[in-house]
């Protein structure tokens, strides 16, 4: 198992997400994120009414493959979160419901706002159901045992691969024992607590949504 420490994990997974969407306008990407946990329409029109900038803004920043659209142009996935896509994580707030790529992801999302969203997942070893209640903290698991798992790829792989690199092993799991054993099929796996993976996902928020990111 790796022996570095919490703090490098974040540092690392920091710049992980920042080399993967440094050219990226990162204002439209929390606004469009923040819209579809609302459940709102995510058309290039209401983005730029309800975040009070161009519409060219918006619509340069989805010109990218990295926005997926319906044929009424609503975003339906981007950053690993879907609204109907197969994900092995679901983020529950109020009457919306969004699919997400992995457990780091979906606590990032929580963070968004003091809302208590729920997290819904299975161990994928024992296919044990886990939730998590969380905003801006972890407030409850279920089970109180269940432990995360944190992988750290090189920029190389993340970038060129996320989900294969990153995403299908960053799980939660029932137990440490489980955990153990999911950790094992990543030579850069860690198992840490689901609080300290919220450490992580707070380190890469304030990073990633800084104040110059967010004009």
């Amino acid at each position: 198992m790796n022996s570095m420490d919490i703090e490098s994990y974040i540092d690392h997974t920091i710049q992980l997400f920042l080399k993967r969407w440094l050219h990226h306008d990162r204002f439209i990407l929390r606004s469009t994120l923040e819209s579809m946990l609302c459940g709102g329409e995510t058309t290039p029109g209401l983005i730029a009414n309800s975040s009070a900038v161009s519409l060219s803004r918006v619509t340069d920043a989805y010109q990218t493959s990295r926005y997926e659209s319906n044929e009424m142009g609503e975003i339906i996935d981007v950053f690993g979160v879907s609204v109907n896509g197969d994900r092995p994580f679901k983020v529950k707030s109020g009457d919306t419901t969004l699919n997400i790529c992995c457990a780091l992801v979906s606590l990032l999302i929580c963070r968004f706002s003091e809302k208590k969203k729920v997290i819904l997942t299975r161990d994928p070893i024992s296919k044990q159901r886990i939730t998590v209640s969380a905003n801006k903290i972890v407030r409850e698991i279920t089970p109180s045992s269940a432990q995360a798992v944190l992988v750290l790829p090189s920029e190389e792989r993340f970038c060129a691969d996320q989900w294969n690199s990153f995403c299908k092993y960053v799980r939660l799991y029932e137990s440490t024992k489980s955990a153990e054993v999911g950790a094992a099929r990543s030579e850069s796996a860690k198992v840490l607590s689901i609080g300290k993976l919220m450490k992580v996902a707070s380190g890469v928020s304030g990073a990633f949504w800084t104040e110059s990111s967010m004009r």
